[in-house]
């Protein structure tokens, strides 16, 4: 346009070397992609360090990936101002900036996830996922599309890094660690020149001079947070500078007697002491809104929380017009005013700077320090969801609540607090953790909680009996005993018991951690010890009773006690069904719970008929639907039930709607999504679609590694046995006995070698070494197998039978004809007892047996038999199934097994 207006040729068009012309960017012009906060319009100065950054990132993308670039310095030095500005300077660059807040790992993956949503891309709301969608997205959009994302407050390099996509867009980092340095490309940010400090604190302030604008900069060091808030504060207030450095000086000395951190220089705590001050002059409950901030995490508080009824009751102690909600936003606006806060109206939040939190605390006493946290792990509590215990942390409403409270749960110290009210809500946390797969963080909170509540419950015990003792001697002389001693004593009795309560329902939730981390052994001795010593303390029907049996009956399942396991879940359910009711969530779950313990013991038609109901109940629960948590997991389980009972169209059915629901709500990683979809490949290869059974799995696998979960969880471990057997049905006979050769030593670690698990793993490998050509050490490991087998589950359990049909296979290769037929006439008559003569299963017992008795010259035998197995085949799946092309071909037919699932 420039070109044309004075009559001259116009440029030809640049082009990217792999891409259309280029647009024209004209200044001003916003990214289609953008979040940024608006521009600083107070913003100075910092003009050599901007082009040194834009040198650094380069001024366009290339066929050389830029290298991340990062800002560093001590907090409060305008790093990510900097960054601001940068951002706003070179927008039109850019396609799309991306503004990530990155103090912790879940707020970054957040941030990408939204930038998902705004891409377009198809994510669910498995944060994690979609943030690794968007970061495969960035990488391979190569120079169609110019990208720019800045992690603001990035102090761990290490864990934000791993977010950083690769590809030919640029990343900025604004951080107080130096870190950066060692690894990526950096600058290091330092104080305002005199001639900086002077000009910003002119734009903040417009009626000082430039000689007052000088003495303010020196007293607050030149540091750019420090004189924001100096101009803050005398525009707010118009006191004169005089009469400002006065109260500085007055409170510098008390603020340096202050522990604060020692990299923050003294001025900036004194300027923000000034504030406080004044702030009191206004406001008492601003002050004290500001005290409880100063406890929360360094990050966004929810108003939910600052609007919660502990914290309306805490504040009209200072201000009885704040009994009204609505005046408190009178407060918030108080505090942002003097630049004490972040005041987010879009998200509905008040986000108090670390360094503000940290002198604020330096100015309190130990005792004032110990109330204000105190209060807000009250604050926390209030917050939680109330109802009946325990409270449905599956529901959406639910979560969304405690989503607000799990950022300041640590910063808060609540692990300290000595109420039920927060110790409940560490509980809550360790289940929240387990449930969303993060086993070894649920371990490591609830190991140090029981440590910590375990102490504390022995020295209680040793004042109350310190306490019993003086009672008891004063009854002794007087006959009598005081009555604030007796009074206090059955405090004391009351207070133990809640803890002691409290102790045994947290050991049932760590627990439920180690069986998903394949810790059985353990998971059960804990259970046992957990419900023995409940069965002491509590009454006969109390609810965390029967919910400790419940997950107990899940152990002794896991470690092969199947009928103990079946009997303990009836009982629990059976009790909670007579004091909750039928249709209450804790109930159906024990139901489900045995369900289970019948799949474990081969009684596949009977677990069926308990999820159908339990399926049924859910669904048509108007308050769940058949979408909700509760009801996918039911519609998961009956679809494993269908499939054990033979109904794989309809298996495949339930679990693909069940599975697609799981990606829609919760993203391809979450825990529940992996085992829906590890279960519908399994149901896949069973109908004969092994090709997309493989793929699945293959995928499934991947998004484990993702997840990064350990590989000797049972999952992961179970997993991977399905894609070898995968492999196997697909021709990839070499890689399946490989992989299976690398796992079975990990079952036998883990679970244990005679873990139903384990011998399901060592079953397959008996397949995969058969179809390789090694008969002899197939044999001998299924002959083995197939005795443990008999004496964990007994002989006529459907994975014993399905056994002696491979050993059967090995041995007619063997020619050991009369004890193949032995087999398999046994395995015939287990199968039809236990699943019926239309079974699969069944079937194909009776066809391998057609081929034994043909080897065996017993022709006219052989050939009705495998003609009658032959027909119901190719009813039963179709004539393209491989098991039916199997029969035609006259060979014989093996039986892989997947781990029973606990």
């Amino acid at each position: 346009v420039l070109l044309r207006a004075l009559g001259k040729p116009a440029l030809p068009a640049e082009r990217q070397p792999d891409g259309p012309p280029t647009e024209a960017r004209f200044p001003g012009t916003v990214p289609k992609y953008w979040n940024v906060s608006p521009r600083n319009a107070s913003f100075t100065g910092r003009s050599a360090l901007l082009e040194k950054l834009r040198d650094s990132l380069g001024s366009s993308t290339t066929s050389v990936s830029p290298a991340p670039y990062a800002l560093y310095g001590l907090g409060g030095v305008g790093k990510t101002q900097i960054a601001l500005e940068y951002v706003h300077r070179f927008a039109p660059d850019y396609d799309l900036v991306w503004w990530i807040p990155s103090e912790r790992n879940e707020l970054v993956i957040s941030s990408l996830a939204e930038l998902g949503a705004r891409l377009g891309l198809r994510v669910g709301e498995e944060a994690a996922q979609a943030a690794q969608e968007v970061r495969d997205h960035l990488r391979q959009s190569g120079s169609a599309l110019r990208w720019l994302l800045v992690f603001d407050n990035a102090d761990e390099p290490q864990e934000v890094s791993r977010h950083f996509p690769g590809g030919n867009g640029h990343v900025l980092v604004t951080s107080r660690n130096q870190d950066w340095s060692q690894n990526f490309g950096a600058i290091e940010v330092d104080l305002f020149l005199r001639e900086e400090s002077v000009e910003h604190l002119l734009r903040r302030a417009a009626d000082l001079s430039v000689e007052d604008a000088d003495r303010v900069a020196a007293a607050v060091g030149d540091l750019p947070l420090a004189l924001d808030q100096a101009g803050a504060w005398l525009a707010a207030t118009g006191t004169s500078v005089d009469t400002y450095l006065a109260e500085l000086e007055q409170q510098a000395e008390l603020v340096l007697s202050f522990s604060q951190p020692s990299n923050y220089p003294q001025p900036v705590a004194a300027t923000w002491n000034v504030s406080i001050e004044r702030l009191k002059e206004r406001s008492p409950a601003a002050v004290r809104l500001l005290q409880l901030c100063a406890f929360f995490a360094a990050e966004p508080i929810s108003r939910d929380l600052l609007y919660g009824d502990e914290m309306i009751r805490v504040l009209a102690k200072d201000d009885p017009s704040l009994r009204e909600r609505m005046v408190l936003g009178r407060v918030i606006r108080e505090i942002g005013r003097f630049a004490l806060a972040k005041v987010d109206r879009a998200t509905r939040s008040i986000q108090v700077h670390r360094l503000v939190q940290a002198v604020i605390r330096a100015q309190m006493s130990p005792r004032e320090q110990e109330e204000a946290q105190h209060v807000v792990h009250r604050v926390l509590a209030g917050h939680r969801p109330k109802g009946e215990e325990p409270i449905d942390d599956d529901d959406p409403d639910t979560r969304a609540k405690l989503a607000v409270i799990w950022p300041h749960l640590e910063a808060s110290e609540a692990s300290r607090c000595d109420e039920p009210e927060t110790r409940q809500l560490l509980i809550d946390r360790v289940r929240y953790l387990w449930k969303q797969g993060d086993l070894n963080a649920a371990f490591a909170l609830g190991q140090e909680l029981r440590t910590a509540w375990e102490n504390l419950l022995n020295a209680r015990r040793g004042e109350m009996a310190e306490l019993e003792k003086k009672v008891a001697d004063a009854k002794t002389r007087t006959g009598r005993a005081d009555d604030e001693d007796i009074e206090e004593l059955a405090k004391q009795e009351s207070y133990v018991a809640d803890l002691y309560t409290q102790i045994l329902y947290l050991g049932s939730n760590i627990a439920n951690v180690l069986r998903s981390l394949g810790k059985y052994v353990e998971a059960e001795r804990l259970g046992s010890d957990t419900l023995a010593r409940q069965r002491v303390l509590l009454v006969a029907d109390h609810p965390h009773i029967f919910m400790t049996s419940s997950g107990l009956a899940m152990d002794l399942g896991s470690i092969g006690r199947f009928a103990d396991a079946l009997e303990l879940a009836i009982e629990a359910y059976d009790g909670l069904k007579d004091s909750l009711g039928e249709d209450h969530p804790r109930t159906l779950f024990a139901n489900n719970n045995r369900a289970v313990c019948l799949r474990l013991l081969g009684r596949y038609a009977e677990a069926r008929d308990v999820d159908q109901e339990i399926y049924d109940r859910r669904r048509n629960d108007l308050e769940l639907g058949s979408e909700h948590p509760h009801s996918l997991l039911s519609a998961t389980n009956l679809g494993r039930d269908l499939r054990e009972t033979g109904e794989y169209a309809t298996s495949i059915s339930l679990l693909r709607s069940s599975y697609e629901a799981y990606q829609r709500l919760f993203g391809e990683t979450h825990p529940e999504t992996l085992r829906t979809a590890k279960s519908l490949a399994v149901s896949l290869r069973k109908a004969g679609k092994v090709t997309e059974a493989r793929a699945l799995t293959h995928q499934t696998r991947e998004y484990y590694r993702t997840r990064e979960i350990p590989t000797t969880t049972p999952d992961v471990l179970d997993c991977t046995l399905n894609y070898a057997t995968d492999l196997y049905a697909t021709g990839a006979r070499e890689e399946a006995l490989a992989l299976a050769q690398e796992i079975v030593p990990q079952y036998r670690v883990a679970p244990g070698v005679r873990h139903p698990a384990t011998l399901a793993a060592v079953n397959n490998l008996g397949i995969f070494l058969r179809g390789s050509g090694e008969v002899g050490k197939a044999r001998e490991l299924l002959a083995e197998n197939l005795a443990t087998l008999r004496e964990v589950l007994g002989e006529r359990h459907p994975y014993s039978l399905a056994c002696a049909v491979n050993l059967a296979n090995v041995l007619a290769e063997l020619d050991s004809l009369a004890e193949v037929e032995q087999l398999e006439r046994m395995a015939v008559a287990g199968f039809q007892a236990g699943l019926g003569h239309g079974h699969p299963d069944t079937v194909v017992s009776r066809a391998n047996l057609a081929v034994t008795l043909g080897m065996l010259g017993r022709t006219a035998e052989a050939e009705e038999l495998k003609k009658s197995a032959l027909a119901e085949l190719t009813q039963l799946l179709g004539e393209e199934h491989p098991h039916a092309e199997t029969v035609r071909e006259g060979k014989r037919i093996h039986r892989d097994l997947e781990p029973l699932p606990v």
